[in-house]
C-alpha cells in the first residue's frame, strides 16, 4: 500500500501521455502479448534472484533453543534428549537439497506473485475506469493517430459520451504489466519491503526449516554406530 500511491502518481502521467498511447494503444496480436510477457519474464528473474538469499537467512539458527521453539518445544526437546547428546551452540550448517530449495522458493514466489498480481490488477482497473470517464473517443484517436478505434461499450452522461475502447484496454494492460514489474523490483531491492515480506511468509518457512534441522539431527544420531 505504501508503494502504490507514488506508483499511481507516476503511472498517471504516463497514462495521459500521447506517446504511450501511440506505443501501447496500437500494438495488436501476438506482439502485444509478447511485450507484456517481457515484463513478466523480467519480474520473474528479479524474484528468482532473491530466493537463495531468502533460504540462507531463514535457515540460520543461533541455537538449538531456537529450533525447539520454532518446531515444537515439547516434542523437539524429547527427541533431542533421546539422542543422548548435549546440544549446545548453534545447529550445524546444513544446506537444503535442490528439491527442498525449489519447494521453498515456490512458496515464496507464489506468495509474492499474489501481491504483485493484486497490485497490477488494481492499477489496470483504475486506468480502465479513469480512461472510461476522462478519455473521449476524439482524444483516443488523436493520441493513437488511428483512423478509427473499436468501441466495446459507451455510455452517455450529461451530454458526454463515455467509451470503453480497444486502445484504452491495451494501454491499461500495458501499464498494469509495467506496474507488476516495478512492484517486483521494489520487493527485490528495498530492504523495508523485504523485511515486511519476510515477516509475512518467513515464520512458516522458518518453522519448516527448523523441523528439518531437528529431523536430520535425530536421523544422524540414530545412524551413528552404537545408537
Amino acid at each position: 500500500m505504501r508503494a502504490l500511491p507514488l506508483l499511481l502518481l507516476f503511472q498517471t502521467f504516463l497514462f495521459i501521455n500521447a506517446e504511450v498511447w501511440q506505443l501501447a494503444g496500437t500494438l495488436t496480436g501476438p506482439i502485444y502479448w509478447v511485450t507484456l510477457a517481457i515484463f513478466f519474464v523480467l519480474g520473474s528473474v528479479f524474484l528468482l534472484s532473491r530466493v537463495p538469499t531468502l533460504v540462507r537467512s531463514l535457515n540460520a539458527f543461533d541455537s538449538w533453543d531456537d529450533v525447539e521453539r520454532l518446531a515444537d518445544p515439547t516434542v523437539a526437546r524429547g527427541l533431542l534428549e533421546r539422542t543422548g547428546h548435549h546440544h549446545v551452540g548453534p545447529p550445524p550448517k546444513d544446506r537444503p537439497g535442490g528439491r527442498q530449495r525449489f519447494n521453498i522458493g515456490l512458496v515464496a514466489l507464489f506468495s509474492q506473485a499474489i501481491q504483485i498480481t493484486a497490485a497490477a490488477l488494481a492499477m489496470f482497473g483504475f486506468f480502465v475506469l479513469f480512461g472510461f470517464l476522462a478519455i473521449p473517443v476524439e482524444t483516443a484517436l488523436a493520441w493513437t493517430q488511428l483512423d478509427s478505434v473499436h468501441v466495446f461499450a459507451h455510455l452517455s452522461v450529461g451530454g458526454r459520451q463515455l467509451i470503453l475502447s480497444d486502445p484504452l484496454l491495451r494501454v491499461a494492460g500495458f501499464l498494469g504489466a509495467f506496474t507488476g514489474m516495478y512492484f517486483t523490483v521494489v520487493l527485490s531491492t528495498d530492504s523495508t519491503y523485504r523485511d515486511e515480506f519476510a515477516e509475512d511468509i518467513g515464520p512458516e518457512l522458518r518453522q519448516a526449516l527448523a523441523v528439518r534441522v531437528l529431523y536430520r539431527e535425530v536421523l544422524a544420531r540414530h545412524d551413528e554406530p552404537g545408537e
